[in-house]
């Protein structure tokens, strides 16, 4: 690695130093990485609702396709699954609609995580 800065660094650096209140942001990129991942471990069910309805909302606006809900297993002593694996699901898949969602399902790796995938 080398400690010289590029020609086109150091004349960008200049050129802000002359100017700094004309800066090009048409080339900035905040787009967010995919998928979008939401834990819901530690929550409810209802809070857990409303985060995936207020996330999906986030994510239709900003244009984010992927998403990745934590559910967890919760599996307790009776061998029960928690209520989130059990529960979440069966809302999407009656909010579907609602959601615009193309098509969700378990991870093959991870059956406490969710894979769901928005219209477009």
């Amino acid at each position: 690695m080398s400690d010289k800065i590029a020609e086109h660094e150091l004349k960008d650096w200049f050129n802000y130093l002359k100017n700094p209140d004309k800066i090009d942001h048409s080339l900035e990129i905040n787009k967010i990485s995919e998928p979008l991942i939401i834990d819901l471990h530690f929550y409810n069910l209802e809070q857990s609702v409303e985060i995936i309805t207020k996330t999906i909302n986030f994510a239709q606006k900003q244009q984010i396709r992927n998403l990745q809900i934590i559910t967890g297993i919760g599996k307790n002593d009776y061998g029960d699954f928690g209520t989130l694996y059990t529960e979440i699901p069966r809302i999407i898949e009656a909010r579907k609609k609602q959601y615009n969602i193309a098509n969700f399902s378990r991870n093959v790796n991870n059956p406490g995580i969710l894979n769901i995938k928005l219209k477009k």
